[in-house]
């Protein structure tokens, strides 16, 4: 009853629910007369997820919902980063958490270096993932946050001592068009989705915005996005419990800096730019203009492929 990943999303409708099927495996309890079902947990979640299919193969739904974050606003007004709170509906939420659960241990692949400026690397560990059941719908509901831009995203899961140090996201990607031409472009906006329940400080695993000094657990159904570059790092997870979320950039044609050069030039570069942000502390902000904003309605489920990175850091949240 799942939707099979490789339907184009535009031609995808609302199936039609059919209840038999999610008894299948599942444990009924049947009490005296007369008789009633009980729910149980496997055949709540099955209904979730059917529900969460249901909304993510909705354009329509799923535009109308993004249209309320006018992203490049929002990062203008929030001085570069900004935490979305509740960023999906909660039974989507929900549901995107049930399938990154639900992926095979097969469907993640472990990504590991250590630091080496000569090649962008930095010291990080972490699982991350493209393919899996239902993945490649949880990834383009992130990407409908700015229709029609050109992007890369994953899902990561974070085990316990999986960390990154501080770094800030700069990156080329070739990327191969429709009409198979590639591409140079930078990564230019990160997004970070997170989706574990309950997440506790004493489970490590916060973002850490290096450039202010604040920390950012990991809150369910929370996004936070930033302009690239940004310092930031990830503390390492501490316990058995798995940190999950969705990761990637927005991408934009050209080369729009050079790449990381060490750890002096990160030193400069925070330096600079925490004086800069007291100094705008003391100034009224002040709103520059975005031009009118797309409608998104007009929009398709349809992005250019996207080829692997060329840098060796495609580093996750």
């Amino acid at each position: 009853l799942l939707l099979p990943s490789s339907s184009p999303a535009s031609t995808l409708s609302s199936p039609p629910f059919i209840f038999a099927p999610l008894l299948v495996n599942s444990h009924i309890s049947v009490l005296s007369a007369p008789f009633q079902l009980q729910p149980q947990p496997l055949l709540v979640a099955r209904a979730m997820s059917l529900k969460f299919l249901r909304w993510a193969n909705d354009p329509d739904k799923v535009l109308s919902w993004m249209e309320q974050y006018d992203l490049p606003q929002l990062l203008h007004q929030s001085g570069g980063l900004v935490k979305i709170s509740n960023f999906l509906p909660d039974f989507a939420a929900r549901g995107a958490l049930e399938v990154l659960e639900g992926l095979r241990e097969e469907d993640w692949k472990r990504t590991e270096a250590k630091r080496d400026a000569e090649y962008n690397n930095i010291n990080h560990k972490f699982l991350s993932s493209k393919k899996g059941r239902n993945l490649p719908e949880l990834l383009r509901i992130i990407s409908v946050l700015q229709p029609g831009r050109l992007h890369t995203f994953s899902a990561g899961k974070y085990q316990h001592a999986d960390h990154i140090e501080s770094h800030d996201d700069r990156a080329y990607t070739e990327v191969v068009m429709d009409d198979g031409r590639k591409v140079t472009c930078s990564r230019d906006i990160a997004v970070i989705y997170y989706l574990t329940k309950d997440w506790k400080e004493e489970n490590g695993g916060a973002l850490v915005d290096v450039e202010t000094g604040k920390r950012y657990l990991p809150e369910f159904n929370s996004l936070i996005a930033f302009k690239i570059p940004r310092y930031h790092a990830v503390e390492p997870v501490k316990g058995l419990r798995p940190r999950y979320s969705i990761f990637g950039w927005f991408l934009t044609e050209g080369i729009l800096y050079d790449l990381y050069r060490g750890e002096e030039e990160q030193a400069k570069t925070v330096s600079s730019r925490r004086k800069k942000l007291s100094r705008k502390r003391l100034l009224p902000s002040k709103f520059f203009g975005l031009g009118p904003r797309p409608n998104l309605h007009s929009r398709r489920f349809k992005h250019p492929l996207l080829a692997n990175s060329r840098s060796t850091t495609s580093l996750a949240r």
